[in-house]
């Protein structure tokens, strides 16, 4: 069953683009600033925006926690580090890289891409 988050909309927080779209003639990607106040939008307008799942709230990061790693025999890189599949994909349409299904063989495909 589907997990859902209470979102509320806060017109004192910063809000970001969640989807790619255009608003008053601008292109917005996802994770860019989108200042709702300075494009002269009404607070309904961006309420509806951000119901709609267009906009969103800039959600504090979690603290990193450094840990100490014991050297191991497997190299880690940035690769592994990324998490959302569209990032992974992203990098491998951009080195010529083979698209896969999961993450772990869509990382290992841009190893292999890399030589």
């Amino acid at each position: 069953m589907a997990r859902l988050i209470p979102r509320e909309f806060d017109a004192t927080k910063p809000t970001f683009a969640r989807r790619a779209f255009t608003a008053n003639g601008h292109k917005f990607a996802p994770g860019k600033a989108f200042d709702w106040k300075s494009m002269s939008l009404s607070q309904r307008k961006a309420k509806t925006l951000f119901d709609s799942g267009h906009i969103g709230h800039q959600e504090s990061a979690p603290p990193v926690v450094a840990l100490a790693v014991e050297e191991s025999p497997v190299a880690v890189d940035e690769l592994d580090l990324i998490e959302d599949m569209k990032e992974l994909r992203a990098i491998a349409y951009a080195e010529g890289a083979a698209i896969k299904v999961s993450k772990a063989d869509q990382r290992q495909a841009i190893r292999d891409n890399r030589g």
